[in-house]
């Protein structure tokens, strides 16, 4: 992925604050991006923000824990989740 699909792609989901080069995912939100590299992947859970720099990104983990760093090449998909709805069904007692 390039530094400007992946730009796009956080600019136009809904939910995701920021543009250009600096996004924020609301608590109400969870990102996951999948990296994969020379035959290995791994992915990045609850991400809070996204730094765009210019050769790779700096994502903040939710966990407040520090941050991941990765080049654009190794970013094969970002899956963004909205808030569950009240509607939805649960496994469980109601």
């Amino acid at each position: 992925m390039e530094r400007n699909t992946l730009s796009q792609i956080l600019s136009s989901t809904d939910g995701i604050d920021g543009s250009n080069a600096d996004f924020t995912v609301p608590e109400t939100h969870r990102v996951t991006v999948y990296i994969a590299r020379d035959g290995h992947s791994m992915t990045v859970a609850d991400v809070a923000a996204f730094t765009l720099l210019d050769g790779y990104v700096r994502a903040e983990t939710r966990d407040g824990k520090g941050f991941v760093f990765f080049e654009y090449t190794s970013v094969s998909a970002v899956a963004v989740r909205p808030p569950a709805s009240r509607d939805e069904r649960r496994a469980g007692f109601s």
